[in-house]
């Protein structure tokens, strides 16, 4: 990977997981972070383990006021990293192809 420096990413799903080992990577190389999930505290203990510099902006994938709020709060970026989903457990057959949701 080469250097980040200078680069500014915001990562949306950042509190865990492969968003988690990415953030570190990506610090590691010189980025400056906005690390994004639902969960401050998470995030926060994520922030504090990176060797670069980083904040934290709460989202709420599934919430549109959410995401827009996020976004004017993160404001200019080189980059996005999307990890998060939204999960709506159902039945094969309640399938609604038009709207992704159980009717």
């Amino acid at each position: 990977m080469t250097s980040l420096d200078g680069k500014r990413y915001w990562m949306v799903g950042a509190s865990e997981g492969l968003g988690e080992a990415l953030a570190r990577r990506m610090s590691a190389q010189g980025a400056t972070l906005v690390l994004s999930a639902r969960h401050a505290d998470r995030l926060q203990k994520v922030a504090e383990a990176l060797p670069g510099e980083a904040r934290v902006v709460t989202v709420d994938v599934a919430d549109d006021d959410s995401v827009a709020r996020a976004a004017e709060d993160v404001g200019e970026i080189d980059g996005l990293i999307y990890l998060a989903a939204v999960y709506w457990p159902m039945a094969a057959t309640d399938w609604d192809v038009d709207h992704g949701i159980a009717m």
